[in-house]
């Protein structure tokens, strides 16, 4: 569920360093590396901010298996 990316802090890098995002949600990993369209209007445009973040590299996208979180 790509409900809540429009909630990230938008900062530069240069300001903050690259912070590393971690999910258990592979298909939002899998968007923010991929070349290919999200269908849903209102997802494509959070996934271009996520994009546009890791090209920038103020973010860091990794997945993690949901037994592997700590809370």
């Amino acid at each position: 569920d790509h409900r809540d990316l429009h909630s990230f802090p938008t900062r530069r890098s240069s300001d903050l360093g690259t912070s590393e995002i971690y999910t258990d949600n592979m298909s939002l990993t899998e968007a923010g590396h991929s070349t290919k369209a999200v269908e849903e209007k209102r997802v494509r445009v959070d996934i271009a901010a996520v994009k546009e973040s890791i090209k920038r590299r103020e973010i860091i996208v990794r997945w993690i298996d949901l037994k592997s979180q700590l809370c």
